[in-house]
Parts: C-alpha cells; structure tokens; sequence
C-alpha cells in the first residue's frame, strides 16, 4: 500500500482534518450572515441617511416665491443649527425640561416663519415637515426591553 493510499481510509487524520475545516468555514459563513441581516431586520426597514427638508417640493407644494425660498431654507437651517446646540446643552437635563424647550424652540421658529410665510402655508409646512419627518431608531437596550416588556404583559 502507498504511503497516500494510508491517508485516505475512511477514518484517517486527513479526512477528518479537511471535513472540520470545511464544518468551520460554513459556520463562520453562517455567522457572518446572520449578523450581517440581523443588523438589518427591524420590520425589513432601511433607513435612508437624513439630508434636509427638499425645498423645491415645499416651493411648488406651497408656491413660495423666489425670496420666500430663500428665506425659509436660511431659517431652517438657522433653526436646526440653533436646535442642534441647545438639544446638547440639554442633553443632561430632565425629560419635561427638554421637552419644554423645545417647544419654546418651535414656537419661536413658528414666529420667525410667520414673518413671510402665510397661515395656510405654514400650516401645511408643518404637515409636510411632519409626514417627511425620518424614523428615529432608539437603540438603547433599556428601550427595547421597556418595549418587550409592554408587549408581553399587553397580550396576556
């Protein structure tokens, strides 16, 4: 019997080698897979990066004139610049203080827009802003938890 012959009998060191490289190389290929779409599984939902209101869409949805565009994307921009850096300040303090100024945030905001927006059209401002508004993704694990938590004592 040849030397390679020896290696290949039905229980042999080679055989056996090569069946759990193969074993491992399918599992790190499953593994890789199933975090690869877990990641992405919450109700098939892809969220698209978030670039800003489309402001020809609001031009003609509204018929804003040529001033009254320019006027609405500088105060936008202002506004979520502004929101950005007080939204950081707050990020320490209580919920309802949040949430207080924010309020007082938009209503300044409102008051700004009132200065060349219509009622109606602000209105509808508010309307589109709010449909077109992106899914927000809470990834904190306490969120989950409340949510799982919620859910299981609702069906019961």
């Amino acid at each position: 019997m040849s030397h390679t012959e020896s290696n290949l009998t039905p229980n042999s060191p080679f055989k056996a080698a090569v069946f759990m490289i193969i074993a491992v190389f399918i599992s790190a290929i499953g593994l890789f897979a199933a975090a690869t779409t877990y990641g992405n599984a919450e109700d098939g939902y892809q969220p698209k990066p978030h670039r800003g209101p489309d402001f020809s869409a609001i031009a003609d949805q509204l018929s804003l004139t040529d001033e009254q565009l320019e006027q609405l994307e500088v105060t936008l921009k202002s506004h979520h610049e502004s929101r950005r850096e007080s939204h950081k300040e707050l990020r320490q303090k209580h919920d309802m203080e949040r949430k207080e100024a924010m309020t007082n945030h938009k209503g300044a905001l409102d008051q700004q827009l009132a200065n060349f927006l219509s009622a109606a059209q602000l209105d509808d401002l508010h309307t589109m802003l709010e449909k077109n508004k992106p899914r927000r993704i809470c990834h904190k694990p306490s969120h989950k938890q409340d949510k799982l938590h919620s859910a299981r004592h609702s069906e019961s």
